[in-house]
């Protein structure tokens, strides 16, 4: 059967009104094509039961969820539903008996992605015509005039049950319900809806009947109803920002709902002192508003304290997350362990990356769709420490004191062009996250924001760092890379223990454990810069071959150090040993067929590569890059060479590539190890802990 429409019924403590509005749903004149999709939240027994006499009739669905929100319902049913058109039916409602061929009817005559209808009010068995000016409607040019008039227009308003929508439409726009708990939940639903249709018609006939209960889910207590109502502007007003609308003036029922719900609190003696704080301060800034200015109703701290009780969690609107990244040109541990992460985000929450430095035409990250990115164009902070490295190595002494110069001019006075940047792209409500020292510096001290920290605690402590520090905007959350390096810190700083966490670096790939020996295959994964010292690597490679070792040694990175790699090969003859290689961005097949990873940095905070290759039961070797190496490298995963000595680095790797069920031993520990950094792992981390910041931090 073809599924025209699909009706969606929330159901929750209704059984002595439910068989009546699934009967008429049943007995629909003219139209059969319909299946109707009965969403028993939490349901009585009375309601299962009721539900059940229904299934016989292959048109109706049972669906028993536990949303506890009639709104979170309504998504739900949207994405279990086949029909090309859906509509919503209260279960303590009923339709007329030509409901759907009515609706459907116009929606197909007129190709509209909604249809909206006449209803009758019914109240102690009396129907009365809730009519419509069809005419009024009609002369609409603009879709935010047909989205004020939603708000506007008492007799219209928000209500979803006396409407049609076309499913592709809402989904392909991603509209849902938004959480009842917290607002109007379907004002802000067709609000948004009239907002992108490209075709809204409308019908004369009567179709629905809303019947008026004393217990219906519309009649709350008057201070709840007013939160609710403030909840809903500012989320009508975020609607508006989001689609580029700059005022909505016209909002007049809302404020002048709120203003006499307001003074109408002051009468009730039974509400808590906190709720008169409340009413008083609501009140004092509604008296300001002149014809709804809602720029300055937006300001006041008890409605970003609504705004704040959103749920984004539940299916309704996503909150903002502006991710600040170093660099997109060069394949990164930051970046690829940030964008990692920030992927699977972005199907909670609405993502940007702002990148500091300059725009790319072709990436080389595989970035979701769902993630917009920001370039700030910025060259004056970014990769200071490496250009500063390379003039003094190269003795280039007037370019380094050059880059000195315009460090500090940034430090003291440039960084404010970039912070007016950043205070324009972003609103109070949205989480900030810097991922690096260099875009913690251009953090407004109008803005929250996490410290997302990727370097290891020696470095956090250094004197540079805290001098310069004192120059930043403080964050205020902190997120490190491992326990170690967050107790490390708190040892010297006990004050960032009550304000940080720490979140282990996720493993994208796909495990596979493998107990072969591949006979010596070895494999260096990283930038070619000074931090990573591959070119201590060399040296090693040259005393294996000294030492008479059978050896096969890839390098796949990109960077500065790639010419100095190539002619140290040269030089030390191990060309049919040694292969400098290009970046390769399938992990997998790097790591495949390989016995050890070989690293020697300088310093690290908790190298997403080690996980990488563990994951792939590839254990490592490598110096110790700071606190965390003994984090990254569990006891019995790897070997830690504690000095920089080549031959002592040597030694350890000949030593343990002698010893076969060793490395079968670490292989083994080392995959094991890696499940800890798994993406369900770590995803649960980040969203419970960005819920806590939002409830606790962001507010």
């Amino acid at each position: 059967m073809e599924v025209k429409v699909s009706v969606i019924v929330p159901i929750h403590n209704v059984s002595k009104y439910l068989e009546k509005c699934l009967k008429t749903l049943q007995n629909q004149d003219n139209f059969q094509d319909f299946e109707v999709l009965m969403m028993l939240d939490n349901p009585t027994k009375e309601d299962e039961e009721i539900a059940d006499l229904f299934l016989a009739d292959i048109r109706f669905k049972k669906k028993v969820v536990d949303f506890k929100d009639q709104g979170l319902v309504r998504n739900y049913g949207v994405k279990e539903a086949l029909g090309e058109y859906v509509c919503f039916v209260d279960g303590d409602d009923y339709v007329e008996n030509k409901f759907l061929f009515n609706l459907y009817s116009r929606a197909k005559e007129t190709n509209a992605d909604i249809v909206v209808s006449n209803y009758y009010l019914e109240k102690k068995g009396r129907k009365i015509k809730a009519f419509i000016k069809i005419k009024d409607w009609w002369n609409f040019k603009d879709n935010l005039i047909y989205a004020k008039k939603i708000v506007g227009d008492i007799r219209i308003r928000g209500y979803t049950w006396n409407k049609i929508y076309r499913r592709e439409f809402l989904i392909e726009n991603n509209i849902n319900s938004v959480p009842v708990k917290h607002f109007v939940e379907d004002v802000c639903f067709n609000y948004l809806c009239f907002l992108k249709a490209k075709k809204i018609a409308f019908t004369s006939t009567y179709n629905y009947v809303y019947v008026f209960r004393e217990n219906s889910s519309l009649h709350f207590d008057p201070f709840t109803f007013t939160k609710k109502y403030l909840n809903t502007l500012a989320l009508l007003r975020f609607y508006s920002v989001e689609n580029s609308i700059k005022e909505t003036t016209n909002i007049w029922f809302f404020t002048k709902k709120i203003m006499l719900l307001v003074h109408g609190l002051q009468n009730l003696k039974y509400l808590k002192e906190s709720y008169f704080k409340y009413a008083a301060r609501v009140i004092k800034e509604i008296n300001k508003i002149n014809k709804c200015d809602l720029n300055k109703y937006l300001t006041n701290d008890e409605f970003r304290s609504a705004y704040n009780s959103f749920n984004f969690d539940a299916g309704g609107l996503k909150n903002r997350i502006f991710w600040f990244l170093e660099q997109l040109e060069f394949l990164g541990g930051t970046e690829t362990a940030t964008i990692s992460i920030a992927n699977l985000l972005s199907e909670y929450y609405n993502l940007t990356f702002v990148v500091t430095g300059n725009e790319i035409e072709n990436l080389k990250y595989n970035i979701s769709k769902n993630i917009k990115i920001i370039y700030l164009n910025n060259n004056l902070n970014t990769k200071v420490d490496e250009k500063m490295l390379k003039a003094r190595k190269n003795k280039k002494y007037l370019k380094a004191i050059g880059i000195a110069l315009r460090y500090f001019y940034f430090t003291i006075l440039g960084k404010f062009k970039y912070r007016k940047q950043v205070l324009k792209n972003t609103n109070l409500y949205d989480i900030l996250i810097a991922s690096s020292p260099d875009n913690y510096q251009i953090m407004p001290r109008k803005r929250r924001f996490i410290f997302h920290y990727h370097f290891n605690s020696k470095y956090f402590l250094s004197f540079t760092e805290r001098s310069l520090s004192y120059t930043y905007h403080k964050p205020n959350y902190y997120v490190f890379l491992s326990k170690l390096i967050r107790d490390d810190i708190g040892l010297k700083l006990p004050k960032i223990l009550q304000n940080s966490t720490f979140i282990e670096n996720m493993i994208k790939l796909q495990p596979h454990y493998y107990d072969e020996y591949f006979g010596n295959k070895f494999v260096f994964v990283g930038r070619y810069a000074d931090q990573k010292n591959p070119l201590f690597l060399i040296e090693v490679a040259k005393i294996l071959k000294d030492k008479g070792l059978d050896f096969r040694f890839d390098f796949y990175g990109s960077g500065k150090l790639k010419k100095h790699l190539e002619n140290n090969v040269k030089k030390y003859n191990l060309s049919d040993l040694v292969f400098i290689n290009n970046e390769e961005k399938d992990v997998v097949k790097i790591f495949s067929s390989k016995d050890l990873l070989l690293m020697s940095s300088n310093f690290e905070g908790m190298p997403l590569v080690i996980n990488e290759a563990n994951s792939q039961s590839v254990p490592v070797i490598t110096t110790n890059f700071g606190d965390s190496t003994y984090d990254a490298v569990p006891e019995n995963c790897g070997i830690i060479v504690e000095n920089r000595d080549p031959e002592t680095y040597a030694n350890k790797l000949i030593e343990l590539i002698n010893n076969k069920e060793r490395l079968k031993e670490y292989k083994k520990n080392a995959y094991n190890n890696a499940m800890k950094y798994s993406k369900d792992v770590i995803l649960k981390k980040w969203l419970e802990f960005l819920d806590f910041y939002q409830k606790n931090i962001n507010c």
